[in-house]
């Protein structure tokens, strides 16, 4: 019996690293800003952004007991900036935080995180999987997955930059599987953060985090994916 109708891939962390990071790019502003402490503040203040917008949108229990989902998603990059304010008592916005991803992005190089990526996708292919992306992306994503060369890979590609919607909200997960005919109950996520488990299990999926240090991310958390793949290729082993 296949368990799966379909497979849905995050990119950034999951398929692809950019060099510099997000933290890198943001550290140079600052830096030229005359705040020469800036880069280990900015790492730190991605770490605990992570956490605040987790448990901002993590399924929480009703007074009965039962699960239920977030009901607001706050941005990420909101909280980035506050913390960035709070760290280096300095002027920060989620715009400028996104100008400065943008105006970056031609200097950045994403490369592939497993080199067996290309083979995965080719037998997801073969085996008559209908593959997609659901990723948080200012802009620009097609062209990046064109210059990894594994754009052609991909039956849809969710953008939250194109949709207006961003991960943990379901919404970008169930816009994915309508646009690919495929029900959410019998499709699996596979992503590298705690955002990706809370988001796509709220859509109904089942996730695959990918990652020693993403799975080490969710201590304290009530996070669970269902699986857990040291790099992105053995996610064959799962089907």
């Amino acid at each position: 019996m296949i368990r799966y109708d379909a497979i849905l891939f995050d990119v950034g962390g999951t398929l692809l690293y950019g060099e510099p990071t997000d933290a890198a790019l943001l550290a140079r502003r600052f830096q030229a800003a005359g705040h020469h402490d800036a880069e280990a503040a900015i790492n730190a203040a991605f770490h605990d952004a992570q956490y605040k917008h987790l448990r901002s949108t993590a399924r929480t229990k009703d007074a009965a007991g039962n699960r239920e989902s977030a009901r607001t998603y706050p941005d990420f990059l909101t909280i980035v900036a506050e913390e960035i304010r709070s760290l280096l008592h300095c002027e920060c916005s989620r715009t400028l935080i996104a100008d400065t991803f943008e105006t970056g992005k031609d200097d950045r190089r994403w490369k592939l995180l497993d080199p067996e990526l290309p083979a995965l996708l080719s037998a997801l292919r073969q085996k008559g999987y209908p593959v997609g992306i659901v990723s948080n992306w200012e802009s620009g994503l097609q062209e990046v997955l064109e210059g990894a060369g594994i754009a052609r890979y991909f039956d849809e590609i969710v953008s939250s930059y194109d949709l207006g919607i961003e991960k943990p909200n379901p919404g970008i997960f169930l816009h994915a599987c309508s646009q690919m005919q495929v029900a959410s109950e019998r499709t699996l996520y596979v992503g590298d953060m705690a955002l990706d488990v809370v988001g796509a299990q709220s859509a109904g999926m089942e996730v695959a985090l990918v990652g020693t240090t993403a799975l080490a991310t969710l201590a304290g958390l009530e996070i669970r994916p269902t699986f857990g793949l040291a790099k992105v290729s053995e996610v064959l082993g799962l089907l």
